[in-house]
């Protein structure tokens, strides 16, 4: 676990992704605009190539969400971030 400034730690595989994404979601943003971040998520999910990752900005620990990129294969965790919004990390090992 990598304790990163005075946030929770998370895995040591997701420091990756926190410092290169592939790319960033903010589906807070997407959601305050009456949206769903799904087809970004996927799509994103989808186009990754082993060693890749993306975050996902939630204003929640997105849990159904993770379960199913994990069905596909997927490293996932969630970290709380700033203001009660989370961060959700994915990773195709």
């Amino acid at each position: 676990m990598s304790q990163l400034s005075d946030h929770p730690p998370i895995p040591d595989w997701a420091v990756p992704v926190l410092t290169a994404p592939k790319t960033v979601i903010d589906g807070s943003a997407i959601l305050a605009d009456g949206g769903s971040p799904l087809e970004d998520v996927m799509a994103a999910a989808e186009s990754l190539r082993a060693g890749e990752g993306f975050i996902v900005r939630a204003p929640f620990d997105p849990t159904p969400l993770r379960g199913m990129l994990e069905q596909m294969g997927l490293l996932t965790v969630a970290s709380p971030w700033t203001d009660g919004h989370w961060r959700a990390f994915a990773l195709r090992p």
